[in-house]
């Protein structure tokens, strides 16, 4: 398929929403080759397809959870607070297990139970109620990763060659948008990202539809290409970070920030709207271990001799002392970042009294 008939990967409100009484998912997984949604009616039909990686980055996973949500709501709603908020909130416990690292699901889930406790207590219509909820975090989705996007720009020079890897969400597309729109020349090199291959049918459909110069490797290949100047800067984003500027993000994240640092090449992270600050340090952040089997069979063919035990941990941890710079939507951080954080969250306060 032509790439003109995908939505804009970074409007998500075209990939996540709810149609009647079901909930349509831009199936990733089939990109770019082909457009196809899967249809969610249940709270089940949800979890499944966020696990099976039909979906994929934490906001997009958050806004796709808060609308099961808000389908098991109108499924089950009763009018009786004791019997429907308990059981919803039961829902979202089980929605948070799905993908544990990443903070923003659990953000948004916690805030859509309040909004329902509420719209309940004044007798409004639930399902109306969440459903314009996830709307409204959507669209305050959209404006942070826009500004995140701005201020990640200023970082890029006409003539970079930028190295991302996996999917980095709508902030990274913003930041080539704003980039290019400034007159700089860039050039991509995107990672394939094993075993979904995030980065190959992702990443470079991205930087096609922005009309950026995109190259695709291997998840072996960015040290020697740093080595040989194929790559002069990394721009990545993030899971969770912690108040310590340590970043979760897709495993072999850390391994590039190693080769950055070796190589003397700056390492930036799009922190989207910041750190979670209930996370201290790395060691806080929990790693999922995904099903080993996803990395020996590839699209449902085997690729290991029968007996071979394959090993999934779907997020590393970069240590903040190989990090230059973590990209807000309210400024660029530097270390100390625990400090710079602090220093942010003063500012925003400041100007919103």
């Amino acid at each position: 398929m032509n790439i003109e008939g995908v939505p804009p990967l970074e409007d998500l409100s075209k990939q996540i929403f709810i149609e009647g009484n079901t909930l349509k998912i831009l199936d990733r997984r089939a990109l770019p080759t082909k457009l196809r949604f899967m249809a969610c009616t249940s709270l089940d039909d949800v979890a499944k397809a966020i696990k099976g990686m039909v979906i994929q980055g934490a906001s997009a996973i958050a806004y796709a959870a808060a609308y099961g949500l808000a389908l098991e709501a109108k499924r089950v709603y009763r009018k009786r607070a004791h019997e429907t908020i308990p059981y919803l909130t039961g829902c979202a416990e089980s929605l948070k297990m799905t993908r544990p690292t990443g903070e923003k699901l659990s953000r948004v889930l916690d805030k859509e139970l309040i909004t329902a406790k509420q719209a309940h207590e004044r007798g409004e219509d639930l399902f109306r109620a969440l459903v314009q909820f996830v709307e409204r975090e959507m669209w305050r989705g959209r404006e942070t990763a826009e500004r995140c996007g701005r201020n990640a720009a200023a970082l890029l020079r006409d003539g970079d060659r930028v190295l991302t890897h996996c999917y980095p969400g709508p902030a990274f597309i913003y930041a080539l948008r704003e980039a290019l729109k400034e007159g700089k020349n860039l050039n991509i090199v995107a990672t394939e990202t094993r075993p979904y291959l995030q980065g190959a049918k992702l990443t470079t459909l991205a930087a096609k539809q922005v009309g950026a110069g995109v190259r695709l490797v291997t998840g072996g290949m960015p040290a020697y290409c740093m080595q040989q100047g194929v790559i002069n800067k990394v721009l990545v984003a993030a899971y969770r970070i912690a108040m310590d500027g340590s970043v979760a993000n897709k495993v072999g994240t850390r391994l590039y920030a190693i080769a950055a640092r070796y190589h003397r090449l700056p390492f930036y992270v799009l922190g989207y709207g910041g750190p979670d600050y209930l996370t201290r340090c790395g060691d806080d952040i929990p790693i999922e271990l995904r099903d080993g089997e996803e990395v020996t069979v590839f699209e449902n063919r085997r690729i290991a001799a029968e007996g071979v035990e394959g090993f999934y941990p779907a997020f590393d941890i970069t240590s903040p002392e190989l990090i230059d710079a973590i990209v807000t939507d309210a400024g660029v951080v530097y270390p100390p970042f625990n400090e710079g954080f602090k220093r942010i969250v003063t500012t925003v306060r400041s100007s919103a009294d």
